[in-house]
């Protein structure tokens, strides 16, 4: 039986191979609301950051900053919030606990939202209650912005109560737009945008089972209602409603007052007890505020006033009410925020923000006093509408947290009767994105998001990262120039703080002691030699206060006089060695009493072997030779591992220009138990070793190696009891920078260790993934030149870094942040182009000038910020037009005899306000200036030549050497290029029905969107110059960009906040010429420009088969990377039409797909992975499962398949092959019992756990080496299994029937191993941009 044609083309369409992973690397940072809340139940200074689609808890500190607690996706959009006071009894009643509908609500307040879903939702938060209330809470850590690492409390926020409004959706006339909580807590008051409102009367509840709401009444209120806010009430029972409310056909605003009572009083009482009618000509209000020590009175600002009302007069219709002239009337006031602090009867202050950046504090002493005072007028950025004040109880200053409007906020404090502000930390804010770029500067294979941010004279470019931030202690004067080694030392072995801190330079040593909280400089009584460099200052643990400094001619033991009665003596006794024959030394280390020293000779590095010791009845000091070793080669390093790390016995680790690593013990002569060639571990063939330590946790250990190239080569480490010896296997790397690597380890057992290169890292072991890398950030990405771990009391994971010739003391902070380096413009950044060539960021800019504005063109230097070049786009012939760019691109052209690489910019014109009516293509070059005047203007731009066309060029895409594909509104034009005479010839024009977007060229193929057709592929005929139509999409899209990945694939956004794909099949069996949609997926943020690179690494591991020993007197193993197996694939080296998502083939596991990111306006970074079948299959089924689950279900109350589908598809199919990360990452979040719960009670997802536990056995050598070790091989790998039901859709919205354990036991489900495999496959799904 035949299927029929759109069967079959359902069925093609599943044959696909193309699964994507969707998720959020860096969240929006727009605030649309700030509350201060008592969430946690215990002492803290929390605030809740509303955004657009996420929520953020965080805490404010002592000094003034704000440290991120958690950031939780809602699954919806959040359209207003407000802090419910609740109140509850301290006493937890047992009973309730045991019939609690959800986790006790640990403070006295509750956060009320309303939200797209059309719900009135109740939010609650809950930690993990093994961690103590009085934890660290980030004494001292200064955050400015959001994440969430291993460190941090596993806290989240969970649905409490939801309420139905209305349908979903944002209807104008359905209630959901407006909320207000009376300030007693009493009434709940919600409101359309016009037409009618609801009070919902609140009743005592539990923390347990908490259902506040005892009735609800909806009331008609004609007008669209602009401001809403409960007074004050003079009577504990009465209750006021202000509302300002303008009518759109009279074109008048009015202030309305409702009156009804609380508690036992009649509720049904509802009545409009007074109405005020504002003149026509009024100013527009911005603001109602109630104020605390005034009853049943508000405060109305307008764009001109301060307007003081009580409801007697709203009641009698009195419109001479007490008014005073703002101050400053040629900015609106955005932010108003009542200051907590009103202990004062009979008056109030509050504080206004304005759109210029003024903060004002507004004293109200009276119904007929109102004062300004300016606290500030140029410290602060533009001041958005989300701001909250707080007043801190031990010094009775104001805090006040301010949201940037499209600029940084700020925290601030005020002191009581001051007239200025101080800026204590910034809020970073690096929206809106109109576009960004990925760039590689380091060359790790690890692109970095560079964004177009800000607007005006905050505009900026953006660097955007996830790092781990540090806390500066404290720091010295930049005397440090030249350091080359960091030493800290404590005073005995017993010693848990270190003492003393060595600092060697190129031709000198410096020691410092620690003593009463000072670093003094005790060099003169240290009895070193302090006009050499030093290889190595240590401690011997044998004598207390004894140390040893070794330099390139000698080694020299003594025990400085610390006390300043002894410090007269100025000479200290102690033992010199100098090496034999002159020969010099090396290297060195110091493990406990033994000191190694390496010497250069001619047959190669002898290792020396030393032992210090100390008589303690005379008090003499001996230095005893033990041993020595001749290496075959000369050694470039070597380092000691303490017994306690990973060993029963020191090890000491060498490295050699062999290249190698040589691993020896002390039994109790040097014996070499194993070798690591590093021949092939290289990406620029430098691969000789820098340095070597071993980090290990309870469970595992590795072997970390440092290269001089930059990059780290890591091995699971283990030791064999049986044979002494080490084992290694599943061999990693990862490039770093291009620097050589410097690791900075501890003496004693971590699991994490800093290492140094282009920028500081730390690198971790990580729970289901192996080794993590974070990047260190200061407060500019500085170069460390040195660093060594420091103990202080009451500081954990103290460094000393030296960085800008500067000592730092800092304090390493466990919570990712976004770090933001901003490099400013001055101006609206609208477009950017990195150009390789020059190494510069061209830069298209909006330029604020009267009369109106003007576009220029910057060459900026990424580096140091500075400007090279600047070039304004004037129009001679009509001065008075204005110029606007849309499209910057780089062309690269090769001739016969040279290569080309040149910039196309094209741009709108203007005539007024306005369309445009035509528009430029213009071609230039940047040329390298042999000399300049100006130091900082390496280059300039030189225009080559110009185009001009009717309409404006909005997208311009090069297509190949010859010809350039430009949209001048909605004409598509193919421009072929005549170098001779340096011309752009319009060869072919084709009219579309819509203005064109994007366009995407791969090979001959040709990907258009317009703004209201969506995508659609075309094929130009090279020899005859037309376009010819292939395919175009079913369903009209609001397009606003697109990125073709290859011939038959593209991807594309739209103005609703979705991304989709579409396929072009050429063997589609349907007649109809339609593109296929793959994916599409509702983001509900706007993303204008995708890009495509490399974020994240693929760690790829070489199986390390069972070596022989090479020499069985020595009995060493050696170990031969793959080159081809490990290294990372690079961006310039893969062929850009090959970005591995071909529709129809596998995904390889030798080689890294491209990613692709997109970047929203609100500034949300986005990352869209491909992943394989195996993997899709069983995220497929956790997300259905975790859609559902009543710990994971969305926050506020949204079907969740409603919220993720598409407006414009009607598809049934259309979101299958796309995974929600943010929705599968929740289980990485969730206790251990209750992921086993999880999987106990859904068959379907052990299915799939075992089915993709048997894909990896099968196919991974790195799994077969872990589960197949004593078990006979794996049968053949059979064919993928495809879990779409018969429709195609994949398993959404299915109810699954737990197991029983009896057939749990009868499957064989191991669940722990199904968990593992889960968090593991989203840990390396979940990378960072770092």
């Amino acid at each position: 039986m035949l299927l029929p044609i759109d069967l079959l083309a359902e069925e093609r369409l599943r044959q696909s191979k193309v699964r994507v992973y969707a998720k959020s690397v860096i969240n929006s940072c727009v605030l649309n609301q700030i509350s201060r809340c008592d969430l946690r139940g215990y002492e803290s200074n929390d605030f809740i950051l509303a955004k657009e689609t996420t929520l953020e808890l965080v805490e404010l500190t002592a000094e003034g900053s704000l440290i991120s607690i958690i950031e939780q996706p809602v699954f919806g959009t959040i359209k207003d919030m407000k802090v419910l006071h609740c109140n509850f009894p301290d006493d937890n009643d047992p009973d309730a606990m045991d019939i609690a509908s959800h986790p006790p609500i640990r403070g006295q307040d509750v956060l009320v939202f309303l939200s797209d879903s059309g719900k009135l939702s109740f939010v609650g938060y809950t930690e993990d209650e093994k961690i103590s209330a009085d934890d660290n809470k980030g004494k001292g850590k200064a955050l400015e912005s959001s994440g969430d690492t291993s460190e941090q409390r596993n806290g989240r926020f969970y649905p409490l109560k939801e309420i139905k409004l209305s349908e979903p959706g944002f209807d104008h006339r359905q209630l959901g737009r407006l909320i207000c909580v009376d300030p007693y807590s009493r009434v709940i008051a919600v409101a359309a945008w016009q037409d009618s409102f609801s009070l919902s009367f609140i009743k005592d509840s539990s923390r347990c089972n908490f259902d506040p709401i005892r009735e609800t009444k909806e009331h008609q209120q004609e007008g669209i209602i602009w401001h809403m806010t409960f007074l004050y009430p003079d009577d504990p029972d009465r209750v006021a409603l202000a509302m300002v409310v303008f009518n759109d056909v009279k074109k008048q605003s009015r202030i309305v007052v409702y009156q009804f009572w609380a508690g036992d009083g009649p509720q049904g009482d509802i009545i409009a007890y007074g109405t005020l009618a504002l003149a026509e000509d009024s100013p527009l209000p911005l603001h109602l505020i109630a104020l605390p020590n005034f009853p049943e009175c508000f405060l109305l600002i307008t764009e001109k006033d301060v307007c003081f009302l009580n409801a007697q007069q709203v009641t009698v219709g009195h419109v001479e009410f007490y008014r005073e002239s703002l101050p400053n009337t040629e900015a609106l006031t955005t932010a108003v925020a009542i200051s907590s602090n009103n202990e004062r009867k009979g008056s109030t202050y509050l504080y206004a923000g304005l759109e210029d950046g003024s903060l004002y504090r507004i004293d109200v002493e009276s119904s007929t006093s109102i004062k300004f005072n300016l606290l500030s007028e140029n410290e602060l950025n533009p001041i958005a509408p989300a701001m909250a004040t707080f007043t801190r109880a031990t010094d009775g200053k104001d805090v006040i947290i301010i949201s940037g409007e499209m600029s940084d906020g700020a925290v601030v404090t005020v002191t009581p009767g001051a007239t200025s502000i101080v800026v204590t930390s910034e809020i970073s804010n690096w929206a809106p994105i109109l576009d960004f770029q990925l760039v590689d500067f380091q060359r790790e294979n690890n692109d970095v998001v560079y964004s177009c941010s800000n607007r005006g004279n905050k505009g900026s470019i953006c660097e955007l990262r996830r790092v781990i931030g540090v806390h500066i202690v404290t720091q010295t004067e930049p005397e440090f120039d030249g350091t080359n080694a960091l030493w800290s030392l404590k005073y005995t072995a017993d010693d848990i703080d270190d003492t003393f801190l060595a600092v060697s330079f190129a031709s000198s040593t410096r020691m410092m002691y620690l003593g009463n909280g000072e670093l003094d400089d005790i060099s003169e009584i240290s009895g070193f030699n302090l006009d050499v460099s030093s290889l190595c200052v240590s401690s011997i643990s044998a004598v207390p206060g004894c140390l040893v400094q070794i330099h390139r001619n000698g080694m020299i033991i003594t025990q400085p006089i610390l006390r300043e009665t002894n410090a007269s003596t100025n000479r200290v006794d102690g033992l010199r060695w100098s090496p034999p024959n002159d020969e010099v030394i090396e290297a060195a280390t110091v493990s406990g009493s033994y000191i190694l020293v390496s010497l250069s000779t001619r047959n190669g590095s002898l290792i020396n072997t030393f032992v210090v010791e100390f008589d303690h009845k005379t008090g003499c000091i001996a230095l005893n030779k033990k041993d020595e070793c001749l290496l075959d080669t000369q050694l470039c390093f070597i380092t000691c591992v303490d017994s306690s790390v990973v060993t029963c016995e020191p090890i000491f680790i060498v490295g050699t220009y062999k290249p190698s690593i040589k691993i020896y013990c002390l039994r109790p002569r040097l014996e070499l138990v194993y070798e690591v060639i590093l021949n092939e571990f290289s990406s620029t063939g430098i691969n000789i070793p820098e340095s070597a330590c071993i980090i290990a946790n309870e469970e595992k250990a590795y072997l970390l190696i440092g290269l001089r190239e930059g990059t780290i080569v890591h091995y699971q480490f283990g030791w064999s009891e049986e044979k002494c010896k080490p084992e290694l296997s599943h061999v990693g790397t990862r490039r770093i920078g291009s620097l050589a690597v410097k690791l900075v380890s501890r003496p004693s057992k971590t699991a994490s260790i800093v290492a140094l290169s282009d920028r500081p890292w730390q690198i971790d072991i990580l729970p289901h993934l192996n080794i993590g890398y974070t990047c260190i950030a200061l407060e500019n990405y500085e170069y460390v030149q040195e660093a060594t771990p420091f103990k202080y009391p009451d500081i954990t994971e103290g460094y000393m870094f030296v960085a800008n010739n500067c000592l730092y003391f800092l304090q390493l902070v466990r919570r990712k942040k976004t770090k933001v380096r901003k490099i400013k413009l001055g101006d609206t950044p609208r477009r950017i182009l990195y150009d390789s060539v020059s190494n510069m960021f061209v830069v298209a800019c909006t330029l604020e000038s009267a009369p109106f504005p003007t576009s220029i063109i910057r060459l900026v230097d990424p580096f140091s910020g500075s400007i090279n070049y600047e070039h304004v786009l004037s129009d001679s012939d009509r001065p008075q037009n204005r110029e606007a760019v849309y499209s910057l691109v780089g062309w690269n052209l090769t001739t016969e005899r040279r290569h080309l690489r040149l910039i196309c910019v094209g741009s709108g014109i203007y005539a007024g306000n306005e369309n445009p009516y035509g528009g430029r293509v213009m071609i230039f070059t940047i040329i390298k200036l042999e000399t300049a005047s100006n130091p900082n203007q390496r280059y300039e731009m030189k225009k080559l030549m110009e185009i001009e066309v009717p309409g404006a060029v909005y997208v311009i895409c090069p297509m190949s050497d010859r010809y350039l594909l430009i949209a001048a509104g909605n004409t598509l034009n193919l421009l072929k290029l005549d170098l001779e005479k340096q011309s752009l010839i319009n060869v072919q024009s084709m009219e579309l029905r819509w203005p064109i977007v994007s366009i995407n060229v791969c090979n001959t193929r040709i990907c258009i969107g317009t703004q209201r057709g969506s995508l659609t592929f075309y094929e130009l005929k090279q020899d005859k110059e037309k376009f010819l139509f292939l395919k175009s999409e079913r369903w009209a899209r609001l397009t606003t960009n697109s990125i073709m990945l290859n011939e038959n694939l593209a991807i594309g956004t739209d103005k609703n906040g979705n991304i989709f794909g579409s396929l072009y099949d050429q063997d589609d069996p349907n007649i109809e010429p339609c593109l296929r949609t793959i994916f599409s997926f509702h983001l509900a943020e706007i993303i204008p420009r995708l890009r495509t690179g490399y974020i994240g690494h693929n760690m790829n591991y070489v199986p390390i088969a069972s070596s022989s020993d090479t020499d069985e007197k020595e009995e060493q193993d050696t170990i031969t990377g793959l080159q081809s197996s490990v290294e990372n694939i690079s961006p310039e080296t893969e062929s850009s039409d090959q970005p591995g998502w071909d529709a129809f083939d596998d995904l390889s596991t030798k080689t890294q797909p491209t990613t692709v990111v997109g970047c929203s306006l609100l500034g949300s970074v986005y990352l869209f992975t491909r992943i394989n079948i195996e993997a899709f299959n069983l995220l497929s089924v956790l997300q259905s499962v975790l859609e559902e689950w009543h710990n994971t279900v969305p926050l506020l109350g949204n079907d969740y398949r409603r919220i993720r589908t598409s407006i414009s598809d009607t598809s049934t199919n259309e979101s299958s092959y796309i995974i929600d990360g943010e929705m599968v990452s929740q289980f990485l979040h969730l206790p251990r019992q209750e992921q086993h719960l999880i999987l106990a009670s859904h068959a379907n997802l052990v299915k799939a756990g075992q089915t993709y536990l048997n894909y990896e056995r099968d196919n991974s050598d790195l799994m077969k080496s872990f589960y197949w070790s004593n078990s006979p091989p794996p049968a053949p790998p059979q064919s993928p299994i495809d879990l779409t039901s018969e429709n195609g859709d994949m398993a959404y919205g299915m109810r699954f029937q737990p197991w029983s354990f009896e057939q749990l036991k009868e499957e064989k489900a191991d669940l722990n191993e199904i968990i593992v495999a889960i968090e593991k496959l989203l840990c390396e799904l979940n990378v960072d941009i770092s």
